[in-house]
C-alpha cells in the first residue's frame, strides 16, 4: 500500500526533495514522535494561526479566528498531515493536504519549544498595537513580525507554501496571503522590511 499523489498541484511546482522519507516520518507516527515533536507535548506558536469552525488549513486564511503567535499549545495527534492540538481547553485540527513535506518539516513553520513571547513584548508599541494585535502587517515591519502578525502566507513569489520550508518562504520578497474565498492581501518586502501593502 503505496499512496499514490500526484507530483504537481494545480499551478504546477516543482517537487522539493527532503532528507527524511516518507516510512521514517510514518514510523514517527507510530511511536507518537515525528522529528523534534512529540504527542502530548507542550509548544508555542511560532507563527499566528487562523481557524475555522477548529479548523485551521496550510492556506491560513485571514477570515478566521486568530489564535495569536506565542499561544501555548499541545499535540494531540500526528497522523500523517492532520494534526491536532488544543489551546486554552479548546482542541484544533490543523489539515495540511496535498504536501510532500515531512511532518516535522512542516509543523516547524507552525509550532516551536521556544518561547516567542519575550521576543515580541520587547518590540516597538506600534509594531505590537498597530501590527501583531491587529493580525495586520505595516510598512517597517520585519519578516519574522508578519509571521507573528499574520503567520505563514499560502503564497510567494507565485509559489505555494505547502512544500517549501520556513527559511524559503523567508527568503522570499512578496507575500499573498488569503482573505476569504477570493480576496487576497499582498505584501512586498524590501531588504526584509514590509515596503508596500494592498489589500
Amino acid at each position: 500500500g503505496q499512496m499514490v499523489r500526484s507530483t504537481v498541484e494545480a499551478g504546477g511546482d516543482q517537487e522539493t526533495r527532503y532528507p527524511s522519507s516518507q516510512y521514517q516520518d510514518k514510523r514517527r507516527e507510530e511511536t507518537g514522535a515525528v522529528g523534534e515533536f512529540k504527542v502530548g507535548a507542550e509548544y508555542f506558536l511560532r507563527s499566528a494561526l487562523h481557524a475555522r469552525k477548529m479548523v485551521v488549513t496550510w492556506e491560513n486564511a485571514l477570515n478566521g479566528v486568530v489564535i495569536p503567535a506565542g499561544e501555548k499549545v499541545v499535540l494531540t495527534s500526528i497522523v500523517r498531515h492532520i494534526v491536532k492540538f488544543t489551546n486554552q481547553g479548546k482542541e484544533y485540527t490543523f489539515v495540511y493536504h496535498l504536501a510532500k513535506t515531512p511532518n516535522h518539516v512542516m509543523l516547524s513553520k507552525f509550532f516551536t519549544a521556544d518561547d516567542p513571547n519575550p521576543v515580541i513584548a520587547a518590540l516597538p508599541n506600534d509594531i505590537r498595537v498597530s501590527g501583531i494585535s491587529k493580525s495586520r502587517a505595516i510598512v517597517g515591519m520585519t519578516k519574522w513580525q508578519v509571521l507573528y502578525a499574520m503567520g505563514v502566507p499560502p503564497i510567494v513569489d507565485k509559489k505555494k507554501t505547502y512544500n517549501l520550508t520556513l527559511d524559503m518562504i523567508l527568503s522570499s520578497n512578496i507575500w499573498i496571503y488569503k482573505e476569504g474565498f477570493a480576496d487576497s492581501y499582498y505584501v512586498w518586502f524590501t531588504n526584509d522590511k514590509v515596503a508596500r501593502v494592498k489589500d
